[in-house]
């Protein structure tokens, strides 16, 4: 909210002016800085500020808007696996701000994130807000649901992700099929709605690129050499459904970069036995609790609600990820109630957390109590 600035001493140095000071903060950090102006310091303008690190915080003054940024004293995550929060008043918060949620769950009962603007009913949820940079996101559950929910994200230290999200984007759709703007890697929520703009589905069930889509189905062709602008992704609904415009919230492929390297379009896995391997380890995948199934025969139900890992997928379409296991060590990954599937379709990126580039620090999120901090400032001017 505010500085409070003390024991200034001003000095002389040569043709510039130099201001030392104590810098106190109050109990609500405000995302973004705190307004540090040179009139605050005594100064017309400021060319150099000297902060030392604090208690393992460290500043950065963004000279542009006159501003204080306080930066964390620890790495954040780039994937927070299973995260437990309770629900108190249909919500709850998460730790990290957050950039794509991978997967919600309860204990027995997979929980399907429904776009912003929609209406919840059972067993589903929503973000309360659109994600915005260093806030830590409120996801509202139906009334009906309660107790200890656990939630996998990725956070905004993974910055590529986050400088790839698109949130709510608006689309119509010719003869059913909605071309996208972008070549996309991952889906988190899709509203469908007809002419008059009544829902058509809340959470539309993802098919692999080929198969067609039953009614409350979508097929997904994430690199479609027949869209407008050849490798873009598309979404293909049953034409009974009669879709004529979507909300989209998706993270973009970009043209170069990790995301590119690693993402993989479609790997048919087989499944034995409940369970399968895939080739890499799995950082995420590209359906936000859902994964495609894939038959020789006949493509069966998308698999679409997700659990945590470790879970027993004792429920019709439930599938697991076991986050923490790699093939060369454990196996299996993937595990799936559906005994009859012979395979699924995967597309996801792949590798461990260590390789990804991440961003070294990350700002304190907005309202966090900083009063016990204060630092001692040089600053140089005129």
């Amino acid at each position: 909210m505010s500085l409070t600035i003390s024991n200034k001493i001003h000095q002389l140095d040569g043709n510039k002016r130099a201001t030392q000071a104590t810098l106190t903060f109050d109990s609500s950090y405000a995302y973004g800085g705190e307004s540090l102006t040179p009139g605050n310091l005594g100064l017309s303008s400021m060319e150099r500020l000297e902060i030392n690190p604090v208690s393992g915080y460290s500043f950065e003054y963004d000279a542009t808007n006159e501003k204080l940024k306080v930066y964390e004293p620890y790495v954040v995550p780039l994937i927070v696996h299973d995260e437990q929060q309770t629900i108190a008043s249909n919500a709850i918060t998460l730790d990290y701000p957050a950039a794509a949620i991978l997967s919600i769950a309860g204990a027995t009962q997979s929980q399907m994130l429904i776009e912003p603007s929609d209406t919840l009913a059972a067993n589903e949820c929503q973000l309360a807000a659109a994600m915005s940079e260093g806030v830590c996101p409120t996801i509202n559950f139906h009334a009906s649901t309660s107790g200890v929910i656990k939630v996998t994200y990725i956070t905004q230290a993974w910055k590529e992700v986050w400088d790839n999200r698109v949130a709510s984007a608006d689309f119509s759709t010719t003869t059913h099929v909605a071309d996208l703007d972008d070549t996309i890697c991952f889906i988190e929520s899709c509203l469908a709605l007809d002419t008059s703009g009544a829902v058509v589905n809340s959470l539309n069930k993802f098919v692999r690129g080929g198969d067609a889509a039953d009614a409350g189905e979508c097929e997904v062709d994430w690199s479609d050499s027949g869209a407008t602008t050849a490798g873009d992704t598309t979404l293909t609904f049953n034409a009974t459904d009669a879709v004529t415009d979507i909300k989209l919230t998706y993270i973009k492929l970009p043209a170069t970069g990790f995301l590119k390297q690693r993402f993989i379009e479609d790997e048919d896995l087989t499944i034995a036995s409940n369970v399968g391997a895939s080739k890499y380890p799995i950082l995420f995948p590209a359906l936000c609790n859902q994964i495609p199934d894939y038959t020789a025969a006949n493509e069966r139900d998308p698999h679409y609600l997700q659990m945590p890992e470790g879970d027993a997928v004792g429920t019709a379409q439930e599938f697991r990820i076991d986050w923490h296991l790699t093939k060369t060590l454990a196996g299996n990954q993937i595990a799936l109630q559906d005994g009859s599937s012979d395979a699924v379709s995967l597309s996801y990126v792949y590798g461990v957390p260590s390789e990804v580039p991440r961003n070294l620090r990350r700002e304190v999120t907005s309202g966090t109590d900083l009063s016990s901090l204060e630092i001692k400032i040089n600053s140089v001017g005129r």
